[in-house]
């Protein structure tokens, strides 16, 4: 008998189309009601962009790699996107309610713990992240902040292309100067964003498009994103442990 944990930058689906996947960003809280336990990830991840609906099974893959899924939520909403012209978006999240309190725990893969927000951020700030896509540890530096940015997005049905535009976004690329690079993979949606001593940034949601000015990978604040969705992070010693599978 050993102990089941599934951490932070799991990769995650929503069944309702089980070729849609992302990355489990960390566990978040109502802050109305401190016992309603959440998922974050991102919107287009587990909310299939508006194509999710209430109580959609929500699966983690565990232990990494082996094509084993395990539900670790139900899908409860996303932040509404407004798809018109002159309108920014904030973020692009979603929340699943935890159905096994126990078996997912508010650390990051190959990080720890999960630090508190910090909205202290400079240009060249040593940045990293665990996405689901990555499978490792991303190492990554921040390029801009309070930066617009377009989206681009697949209609989950039609698979028709469209954009959305993002105001006061995160860019971030591979560290070490050069020609900017995002350094981020397929997958990677959701992933929270740290600094070196994991105090959390924010969370992944896209890269910039082809015509933008820079190649770079985009999170949104994470103070917008706990805002937009009423919530806040969870405490590492508030969260159950896990339990012998």
């Amino acid at each position: 008998m050993s102990a089941t944990t599934i951490m932070a930058g799991a990769k995650i689906r929503n069944v309702r189309n089980r070729m849609v996947e992302g990355t489990l960003a960390c566990l978040v809280r109502s802050r109305g009601d401190p016992s309603l336990l959440y998922i974050l990830s991102a919107a287009h991840v587990i909310g299939l962009n508006g194509y999710a609906e209430f109580g959609d099974p929500i699966e983690a893959e565990y232990p990494a790699g082996t094509g084993n899924w395990v539900k670790i939520g139900e899908f409860e909403r996303a932040h509404k996107w407004v798809d018109a012209e002159g309108v920014f978006q904030q973020c692009d999240a979603a929340l699943a309610k935890v159905v096994v309190p126990n078996l997912v725990v508010q650390e990051i893969d190959g990080i720890g713990p999960i630090g508190n927000v910090t909205t202290k951020l400079y240009e060249g700030m040593p940045l990293k992240f665990r996405g689901a896509g990555t499978g490792q540890v991303g190492e990554a530096e921040l390029y801009s902040y309070d930066t617009g940015v377009t989206a681009s997005y697949e209609d989950i049905e039609t698979g028709e292309q469209f954009e959305l535009e993002y105001a006061d976004q995160i860019l971030y690329v591979r560290p070490g100067g050069g020609v900017p690079v995002s350094p981020t993979w397929p997958s990677d949606s959701g992933a929270l964003v740290l600094t070196a001593d994991n105090q959390t940034v924010g969370m992944h949601f896209a890269r910039t498009p082809d015509h933008f000015t820079v190649n770079a990978a985009v999170c949104s604040p994470m103070n917008t994103i706990l805002s937009a969705l009423d919530v806040e992070l969870v405490p590492p010693d508030a969260v159950p442990g896990p339990v012998a599978a």
